[in-house]
């Protein structure tokens, strides 16, 4: 079995910041636009229902993204890095985004035939 990637967000008095200030927050807002794809690409590998893009303070309580969410998460991610200038990437997170609408259309066809 593959290594469980742990990526671990460390944040001096977390429970002094509001949730605007997170939001706001240059370094963890950069932390998730980089971690995203990576979480939900192990969590298509790992047939997951959420993606874990990382813990805070190793507290035990994660960041986790729905697999519903999967698809929108990565699209803003996309455009993030299409800001950067970072094509790499953003061939790596199209990919990423092409295979889950053919996993969901599968479903969807699956679903309609009985087949699910």
């Amino acid at each position: 079995m593959p290594k469980q990637r742990k990526i671990r967000a460390i944040l001096d008095n977390v429970e002094r910041y509001t949730s605007e200030e997170l939001q706001s927050s240059q370094t963890l807002t950069e932390l998730v636009y980089k971690e995203t794809p990576n979480a939900i690409e192990e969590a298509i590998k790992t047939n997951s229902t959420y993606a874990s893009i990382f813990e805070i303070n190793n507290s035990g309580h994660y960041v986790e993204i729905h697999k519903r969410d999967w698809v929108s998460a990565l699209s803003v991610c996309l455009s993030h890095k299409v800001s950067k200038e970072d094509y790499k990437e953003c061939s790596r997170i199209n990919e990423l985004i092409t295979r889950l609408q053919k996993r969901q259309t599968k479903t969807v066809k699956e679903a309609k035939n009985g087949t699910v």
